[in-house]
């Protein structure tokens, strides 16, 4: 899909739909290495200028290139994850939905495992974290009233009562997304997520 939404552009050059196509055909080809398509794709996103942009796809792409490369690099450059937080932060702020502040949530506790982040900015994480996890809680609670069984509403409430320990709802929570987890990736994303949680937990 790479070459073919890279025809499209030429066509049309500001196509801000398209650009995004194209940033996340060339971040999932991993080609010629994961590291090197996400660095493309985050170039190919900053078209669009996620710093100021308030286009929710293109907060979330952002936010999901920068999540993965700090990831990547061994929780290193910490640019990666502020990067990350910013803009899944400023998503929530636009969205208030169970993706965006989940992924908030989740940056976050990244960041908070960076072993070179000062004990007052740690402090702050930890209280921020808990506080929009029980935010992400009712938001995600609310929206299933109109949607149902939302495979990805139920992942998010299940990562949030991890993190506040609600040990009850979490195994019912994690019992329903497990019914409603079909694709091998969506229960990998779900296991990494919960597992990053469980190591913030033993902090």
């Amino acid at each position: 899909m790479k070459k073919e939404y890279k025809k499209l552009l030429k066509y049309s050059p500001n196509d801000s739909y398209i650009i995004q196509q194209l940033a996340i055909s060339i971040y999932k080809s991993r080609l010629p290495n994961e590291t090197e398509a996400l660095g493309e794709a985050y170039i190919e996103i900053t078209k669009l200028r996620p710093e100021t942009s308030v286009d929710s796809e293109t907060l979330g792409i952002a936010g999901s290139i920068q999540k993965r490369l700090y990831k990547l690099n061994k929780y290193i450059n910490l640019d990666y994850i502020n990067k990350a937080i910013r803009f899944y932060e400023k998503g929530y702020v636009i969205n208030r939905d169970n993706y965006t502040g989940g992924n908030y949530v989740e940056c976050m506790i990244l960041k908070a495992l960076n072993d070179t982040i000062r004990d007052d900015e740690k402090h702050t994480l930890n209280y921020l974290i808990k506080e929009k996890a029980k935010e992400v809680i009712e938001i995600s609670n609310n929206l299933l009233d109109n949607n149902g069984d939302d495979v990805w509403i139920y992942s998010t409430l299940t990562a949030m009562y991890l993190i506040l320990e609600e040990k009850e709802n979490y195994t019912k929570s994690l019992e329903k997304v497990q019914q409603l987890l079909k694709e091998e990736w969506q229960i990998k994303t779900l296991e990494e997520t919960l597992e990053v949680i469980r190591e913030y937990s033993k902090l």
